[in-house]
């Protein structure tokens, strides 16, 4: 199925194969769990700042996607909001995350696997 030498997932389908990039894989993941009200997938740090400065994407400390013989996994590294259930919030993560990659990728996860790295006190910014 996939070739652990190389960022990329291999799918046979019909004609030929399709390689998905795992950066595409961390990306649809990204996308997936910020859409979930009180989670934010953890920036890099300063390092993921600065990248973020110079348009590069910098989602490696913060999204791993691991290959196995059956299907991937993907560790995902987020932040919740204060007052937020953290045990309620991560399995809406991991079941938006698993739907998407499989829906956009056509990829099931054999676990979509969550670290809570902090907790966030700001309040939001009011919009006018």
């Amino acid at each position: 199925m996939a070739d652990a030498k190389k960022e990329y997932i291999s799918i046979l389908e019909g004609e030929g194969e399709i390689r998905i990039s795992e950066d595409v894989i961390c990306s649809v993941a990204v996308l997936a769990a910020n859409e979930i009200p009180g989670v934010t997938v953890a920036s890099g740090g300063i390092a993921g700042d600065i990248a973020n400065l110079f348009g590069r994407k910098n989602i490696g400390k913060t999204v791993k996607v691991s290959l196995s013989e059956e299907a991937p996994s993907l560790d995902l590294t987020v932040t919740i909001d204060f007052g937020v259930h953290i045990h309620m919030a991560t399995a809406q993560v991991q079941t938006a995350v698993a739907e998407a990659v499989d829906s956009m990728c056509g990829l099931k996860l054999a676990a979509v696997n969550i670290q809570v790295a902090g907790v966030n006190f700001e309040k939001p910014a009011e919009s006018k």
